[in-house]
């Protein structure tokens, strides 16, 4: 959900799979406030800051992919060392279990 942008209250994202209390999986969020607004997209420093651009991201995390951010993009935020953006690739999470 990009920021500035149309979403519900409140999502839920359940599965067809159970808990091993026999419990239906699901989650439900509650966006309620983010960082505040973000650095403009022309800026030089806003790929260590890309996250800012969504007040939901939903991604499956791959073992390749360590994190989706890092405490060294405020050392050099023109070159950052991990861009968030490179993790919202379209890819559908629906069906997947962890």
């Amino acid at each position: 959900f990009p920021l500035g942008g149309t979403h519900p209250r409140y999502l839920y994202l359940a599965s067809n799979h159970s808990n091993k209390w026999g419990h239906p999986r699901g989650y439900r969020i509650q966006t309620l406030s983010f960082a505040g607004e973000p650095l403009p997209q022309s800026s030089s420093m806003e790929r260590a800051l890309s996250w800012g651009r969504y007040q939901l991201a939903v991604t499956r995390r791959k073992e390749e992919e360590p994190s989706s951010t890092s405490i060294y993009n405020q050392n050099d935020p023109w070159t950052p060392t991990v861009d968030f953006t490179d993790f919202i690739n379209n890819e559908t999470i629906a069906g997947k279990v962890s």
